[in-house]
């Protein structure tokens, strides 16, 4: 593996742990995690979180819309980010789930498939 393919590889990974951790922990002592309060939009930003890593796929696979499907998972975490976190952005939740937002776009800016 290259080391752009392994930048790659991590940042993808780092983007669904800090998104899952932000959605779960209970760092604010808030008595409550986003799964208990907005289930729906944490389950959308997991979703986006792992679909952001199909831009990982090599182009054989997804008939060549790996980059396309992690495009569209990267913008679905911005989405979530600008409605739900911008909000809450001086809170720990909202900091994972920045990094993790900002993992997922660079990761798939990075991505050789790129369409842009």
């Amino acid at each position: 593996m290259s080391t752009g393919e392994v930048v790659r590889l991590v940042l993808h990974v780092l983007a669904l742990l800090l998104v899952a951790l932000g959605l779960s922990a209970d760092l604010d002592d808030r008595d409550s995690v986003l799964w208990s309060d907005t289930w729906t939009w944490a389950g959308f930003a997991t979703l986006m979180a792992l679909a952001q890593g199909a831009a990982l796929l090599p182009r054989t696979v997804l008939s060549g819309a790996g980059w396309t499907t992690g495009a569209v998972g990267a913008g679905g975490l911005l989405l979530f980010w600008t409605l739900l976190m911008l909000p809450l952005i001086s809170t720990n939740m909202a900091f994972l789930v920045t990094l993790g937002t900002a993992c997922a776009t660079a990761a798939v800016l990075l991505s050789p498939d790129r369409k842009l």
